[in-house]
């Protein structure tokens, strides 16, 4: 019965992947009379003893045949045994596929939807994105605007006070002191005996903002009145 059973599955398994139809029909088959095919291969052998496995199933699982030897019983046996799976089989390969093709319809439906909904939110975002950055751009021009008028309505004084305080936060501030040391404990002189009292980078940076004058030789500098207002703010948080 074993050597049966494991013929019949190698049989199952290769029409299942030789041919759909035999295969699903086959697994039908199996479904359709696991009883009679699981007291056949592994029931307990005790329930047994007063007749044979066969027997016992056609007891059991079948028709029973009447004693005047009519062919009915066995037709209609041998028809419950295989139509079932036979109608099982048609609707498994005439319906599943279809059922395959609804499910994978919604799949797809909800897929596309959920990117609906995605680029519905990311528009919504970048909407309300550009919104605030408008609003911000207009506040920031509001300011700029603001800042403007208060400027222009200091002092020239003020305004180069207001110019210090953004200069002192730049590292160019120490070559400011260097400046001023030649200006305040050299009288101004950027040279002595052929040598410099102040680096040309220094200088340079203090000319280009305005801050001193230098002579036509190259040898003397002196503060601007812009320079002077730069070195009353400097030597009140430094000393040189």
């Amino acid at each position: 019965m074993w050597a049966f059973f494991q013929k019949f599955v190698e049989f199952i398994n290769n029409e299942r992947t030789t041919s759909p139809l035999y295969g699903v029909y086959a697994i039908s088959f199996v479904i359709w009379n696991w009883k009679i095919i699981y007291t056949l291969f592994w029931e307990d052998k005790g329930i047994f003893s007063s007749s044979p496995r066969v027997d016992y199933v056609q007891q059991n699982f079948l028709f029973q045949s009447n004693p005047n030897g009519d062919i009915w019983p066995a037709l209609i046996n041998i028809l419950w045994i295989l139509i079932p799976p036979a109608v099982l089989t048609f609707i498994i390969i005439m319906w599943m596929p279809r059922l395959h093709a609804w499910a994978h319809r919604l799949s797809v439906r909800a897929h596309f939807d959920r990117k609906a909904v995605f680029y519905q939110e990311r528009l919504l975002y970048e909407t309300m994105e550009q919104k605030n950055l408008k609003s911000l751009a207009e506040v920031t021009q509001e300011q700029v605007k603001i800042k403007k008028e208060i400027v222009e309505n200091l002092t020239q004084e003020e305004q180069w006070g207001l110019e210090f305080e953004e200069f002192k936060k730049s590292s160019k501030k120490e070559d400011f002191g260097a400046v001023l040391r030649v200006i305040y404990h050299y009288g101004g002189r950027v040279s002595s005996a052929g040598s410099r009292m102040v680096g040309a980078q220094a200088v340079a940076e203090a000319d280009t903002r305005g801050l001193i004058s230098i002579d036509q030789n190259g040898t003397m500098i002196h503060l601007t009145d812009k320079g002077k207002i730069f070195a009353k703010n400097y030597l009140k948080e430094n000393r040189i």
